[in-house]
Parts: structure tokens; sequence; C-alpha cells
């Protein structure tokens, strides 16, 4: 079985470093990119199965990340990482692209299933989340 490819995106160094180390532990192939302008250079270069999105980041933001992923690899499901999931931000997140959000702090065994998921998920680009999930019922 081909290990599936996981891109990684957070500009808080400490964090990408251990979502990256907890997927890599669960035989996922991890690239990482330190913020927006990296994941957007990574993501012209590789196909990805899913990405591990951080929303806020200074200069190119997850949500610009969200829009170019839309636009480049429309059947690419990411899974969005939040700080502070208000309504504002989940309703901004909104994208055919997005699969679930996970708020920080994360469980990791949370952060596994949903990664899983959404690697092993048909998520065609009308489809934006989980049935039940909340932006499934804001879609």
């Amino acid at each position: 079985m081909i290990p599936k490819r996981v891109l990684v995106v957070d500009d808080d160094g400490s964090i990408l470093r251990l979502v990256a180390t907890i997927l890599k532990r669960e035989l996922y192939q991890v690239d990482m990119a330190k913020g927006g302008a990296e994941a957007l250079s990574k993501i012209e270069l590789t196909r990805y199965d899913v990405i591990v999105l951080d929303l806020m980041m200074p200069e190119v933001s997850g949500y610009d990340v969200l829009r170019a992923i839309h636009l480049r690899e429309p059947e690419t499901p990411c899974v969005v990482v939040m700080s502070a999931a208000s309504s504002f931000h989940i309703a901004n997140a909104i994208n055919p692209n997005v699969f679930a959000t996970v708020s920080k702090p994360f469980d990791n065994a949370h952060l596994i299933d949903t990664v899983r998921k959404c690697s092993e998920a048909n998520c065609p680009s009308d489809e934006p989340a989980l049935p039940g999930h909340p932006l499934g019922a804001a879609a």
C-alpha cells in the first residue's frame, strides 16, 4: 500500500513539527510548509492526498491557500486547523475543499482520525464537509 501524501501548513514551527510527527507515526508521507507562501510553492509542484492547514497565518493566510487549492486542485480535501473556532472563521473557511475542521488545542487521536477519514473519503468538490459537521450544515 502506497502511503498517503499529506502537506501540513502552519506558521507556528512547534505545531508544524508536532502535527508532522503525529502523522508520520501513522505512516503518512508528510511534507511541511511554514506558512502560506511556502504552501503555495509546494502545491504547485506536488499533488497531495490531504492538506492540513492553519487558517490564521500572516502574509499569505490559510484562506488564500484554500482559494488557490480550489483553483489548482479542486479534488484535494483539506483539514482546517483553527485556534478559535468562531462562527466568523468557520463561515469564512467554507470552501469546497474543506473536509473538516479541528480546533486547537487538538486531541492527537481526533486529528489522526480526521486525517484518515479525509484521506479515505471520496470527497467531491460539491460536498464541503463531513455530514453533520458544522461546515456541512452551512453549505
